[in-house]
């Protein structure tokens, strides 16, 4: 026959005390583990009333008898609520309070200085910053569409700005101390920089560009930024051609260029967002193949004065060579009118 099982009963003991025997001890309620040599539980005399409160919902109150939530905190001045490591378990010791006041919510790192690294003001929009589950953030927005989405209303400027206080000097401009990028009502795109008035780049609602230049004319209208970015003081642009940019370099013929002078066919014009400036130059459309683009929408003048050059150096060329062969010419002419003349 299996013998039965020991028992096993709780033999832990526990004492119940009513203020300190000893004398100046605390005026206190506690419930003592004897056994374990703690006291878990402690109300001191004059505790407010519902320091702590639970009601018949399981819901816990700490200030207030009615708690509304399953943990509800209440108090005259800055609910809060205290996260402390104490170093025991041999972390470093580390302080947080999350709480709150009619300024703003907050989270404040009170081991650094009580610094306020978060804090979001009442009345603060819905949606004022979201994170979803896929990492996207929405500023404005439940639903981002884009790592970092922001959405404002049609009143309001959506607007990037990234300032760095100090006296700093960022790299774009002296002693730039921010750079904003937004979109306005009037324009889609801006991008300025602090100490600059005049836009570093603007893309209007047409969809020109201006770059240093707040109310651009064309597709792409540069003012003048200093020379800066291959752009001269007077605001001519300066086409990279450094060898270290380019491959596959080989050398023009004479061919090549001569069948190209002689299918480009000037012509005058002006363009259709500009009727009253009249232009000569070329047709994108007709160039010969050596200097069209692949769309054939644009030329490069860069392209043209290559072909131009390699023309002119070879006429050059043929110019030094009958310069010289007249020249012999000339020399033997003379040395034959010297023969006729003898005696």
């Amino acid at each position: 026959m299996t013998p039965a099982a020991p028992h096993h009963y709780p033999s832990n003991d526990w004492q119940i005390t009513a203020n300190d025997s000893s004398n100046g001890g605390a005026n206190k309620f506690s419930i003592d583990d004897i056994s374990g040599g703690r006291t878990p539980f402690t109300i001191e005399a004059g505790a407010p009333s519902n320091s702590l409160y639970v009601e018949d919902y399981g819901r816990v109150g700490f200030g207030t008898s009615t708690p509304v939530v399953e943990l509800h905190v209440k108090d005259s001045d800055t609910p809060t609520l205290r996260l402390e490591q104490d170093g025991s378990g041999g972390w470093a010791p580390q302080t947080w309070d999350v709480a709150g006041h009619e300024s703003w919510f907050f989270i404040r790192d009170v081991t650094n200085g009580s610094r306020l690294p978060f804090r979001i003001q009442p009345g603060a929009p819905t949606d004022s910053l979201t994170i979803k589950s896929d990492g996207k953030v929405g500023i404005g927005t439940w639903e981002p569409g884009y790592p970092v989405h922001l959405i404002t209303d049609s009143a309001t400027d959506a607007a990037f700005v990234a300032e760095r206080t100090s006296g700093a000097t960022a790299e774009i401009g002296a002693d730039a101390s921010s750079v904003y990028f937004g979109a306005k009502s009037s324009h889609p795109v801006e991008i300025r920089v602090s100490d600059i008035v005049t836009p570093a780049m603007k893309i209007d609602v047409n969809g020109y560009v201006g770059i240093s230049d707040s109310d651009p004319a064309y597709p792409l209208d540069m003012g003048t930024i200093g020379n800066d970015a291959r752009c001269t003081s007077g605001g001519v642009w300066q086409d990279g051609s450094s060898r270290a940019s380019k491959e596959n370099i080989r050398s023009l013929s004479v061919e090549e260029a001569m069948a190209t002078l002689k299918g480009l066919s000037p012509v005058r014009y002006n363009y259709k967002v500009d009727k009253a400036e009249e232009y000569v130059g070329f047709i994108a459309d007709d160039v010969p193949e050596l200097v069209a683009t692949n769309d054939r929408k644009a030329l490069s003048s860069m392209d043209i004065v290559a072909v131009l050059t390699k023309v002119v150096q070879e006429q050059q060329k043929t110019i030094s060579e009958l310069a010289a062969r007249m020249a012999e010419l000339e020399t033997r002419l003379q040395e034959l009118e010297a023969q006729d003349a003898r005696p």
